[in-house]
């Protein structure tokens, strides 16, 4: 299981590389919840219900820099509310016991089956492709015999 994960949508031939459109524009697309779960069980204390029509999405806006690691921090992403909204949607989500995945330390390893449901406002106005970046604690281990061996 990954000790942390980022999720954001992207249009589908922006993904695919049309030169007029931007791969790195994450729309809200109407998102009304996310829900993330590992092994049946949700990962936050409830999903993210954002409501961007309303403006009602601070939560998920939060989550950005709480999954980081960098909340309250000299050193955050730039991106302001009005940005989060309009093209820089992604939620952060640390799935370690800390809360501490951006720290140098060995986090043990977890396997399982990891479920992100997405529900939308309103039908879609274009095909969207789903990106998740995906962060691991792996083991690289040699032995005095010299054999190498790895956990992934």
């Amino acid at each position: 299981m990954p000790k942390r994960i980022v999720v954001g949508l992207v249009a589908n031939d922006a993904f695919n590389g049309i030169p007029t459109r931007n791969p790195f524009n994450f729309p809200n697309a109407g998102v009304k919840k996310l829900e993330i779960s590992i092994n049946g069980e949700t990962m936050t204390t409830r999903p993210y219900e954002p409501d961007f029509a309303d403006n009602l999405y601070p939560r998920s806006y939060l989550s950005l820099y709480q999954g980081l690691g960098k909340l309250g921090d000299d050193w955050a992403p730039n991106v302001t509310l009005g940005e989060y909204k309009n093209g820089y949607t992604l939620w952060c989500i640390d799935f370690t016991k800390d809360q501490e995945a951006q720290l140098d330390k060995f986090h043990l390893i977890q396997t399982g089956n990891l479920r992100i449901e997405l529900q939308f406002a309103q039908n879609t106005v274009e095909t969207l492709i789903c990106v998740v970046y995906a962060e691991f604690d792996n083991l690289l281990e040699i032995n005095k015999q010299r054999e190498v061996s790895i956990d992934y």
